[in-house]
């Protein structure tokens, strides 16, 4: 409209697609990020759009951009979650091995979970620090755990 650069950029996640419209300052902020297959960490909040008809109508308004390779030395805790009926002496050795294999800094939490009688238990590790390497989340992934980094 008046000239100065915009972008519209797709995000693609797990649980589905956003497209973001950029517009000047934010545009030309965030623009070394706009390529394809770049794995993202994008923060922002959700805020009343200040332009539109609906007074109550939310917008996502995007504060910064990091490359996730650039985020592993910033994840301060991974916590897996394991349901009590997943548990045996199997999955503890080759969980045992997978987090030994993958020293770092992040703290590791356990959380035991038993739905059938609304029970959750959770637990870190005083010893044990590990890093958000490749293997690490290739074995969760393969093994069907679910976890959380932050």
């Amino acid at each position: 409209k008046d000239g100065r650069p915009w972008g519209r950029v797709k995000l693609e996640g797990y649980s589905g697609t956003h497209e973001f419209t950029l517009f000047s300052k934010d545009f030309e902020k965030f623009r070394q990020y706009i390529f394809p297959d770049y794995y993202l960490c994008i923060r922002g909040k959700v805020q009343k759009r200040p332009y539109g008809k609906d007074p109550n109508e939310l917008e996502f308004r995007i504060s910064s951009i990091t490359q996730l390779a650039d985020m592993r030395d910033a994840i301060k805790e991974i916590c897996i979650t394991l349901p009590v009926t997943y548990i045996d002496a199997d999955l503890v050795e080759s969980l045992s091995t997978a987090v030994k294999k993958s020293k770092g800094k992040a703290t590791l939490r356990i959380t035991i979970v038993d739905d059938s009688d609304g029970v959750m238990l959770r637990h870190f590790s005083r010893k044990i620090q590990v890093g958000i390497t490749n293997e690490l989340i290739d074995y969760l992934e393969r093994n069907k755990l679910k976890y959380t980094i932050s």
